[in-house]
């Protein structure tokens, strides 16, 4: 999936003209995360009620939808970073897996399959100081220094 960083960039704008009432073009729009849950509110009829928030339009609820995406996206490559960083930390793949909500039984596989999965969509990540990451090594058959081989 291709996500096009212009085309992004305006559905923020956009959304933030017409859900925040203190924004100005000069100043940066909300994050796509804050803007999904924004109209996700506008539209739930139990939801949060905010007075200057309009009715969403059709063309609201397809950018909201559309930057759903670039939002995973986005945690996604953070959540690669943060168990490469964790595992640079010598943080064991259940304490990482517990972190990330997976039952103390799975989270050891949970973790490590999570980070083959991301490896997978970002192959050429490289991160650390050194510009590597000890992921690449770890998932397939490592060890944890308080589980032993897994």
């Amino acid at each position: 999936m291709v996500i096009d960083f212009l085309e992004t960039q305006e559905r923020r704008q956009r959304l933030t003209a017409r859900y925040v009432a203190t924004w100005h073009p000069n100043k940066p729009p909300w994050t796509a995360h804050e803007l999904v849950q924004a109209v996700a509110a506008a539209v739930d009829p139990a939801g949060p009620v905010v007075a200057s928030w309009p009715t969403p339009r059709a063309e609201d609820l397809l950018d909201a939808l559309a930057l759903v995406v670039s939002a995973r996206e986005s945690l996604e490559y953070a959540e690669l970073q943060l168990l490469d960083a964790g595992r640079r930390a010598e943080l064991t793949w259940e304490t990482l897996g517990e972190a990330l909500g997976y039952a103390p039984t799975t989270a050891r596989q949970g973790a490590s399959g999570r980070a083959r999965r991301l490896l997978e969509r970002w192959p050429g990540f490289r991160a650390g100081r050194e510009g590597g990451t000890v992921l690449r090594q770890d998932p397939a058959g490592a060890t944890d220094r308080e589980t032993g081989p897994r």
